[in-house]
């Protein structure tokens, strides 16, 4: 019984770091795309 809730805790776990993982990609790739395009509309500003 405690084996099978351990194994249950184990892949709410995994499941929950992989979800944090890609949210936390997801968001640096997001301020990242941000701040290319500001670095675009500063360079079309100077041209």
């Amino acid at each position: 019984m405690t084996l099978t809730l351990l194994l249950a805790a184990c892949v709410v776990v995994l499941i929950l770091a992989v979800a944090l993982g890609v949210g936390l990609t997801q968001w640096v790739n997001h301020l990242i795309e941000r701040e290319r395009q500001a670095e675009a509309r500063r360079w079309r500003n100077e041209l």
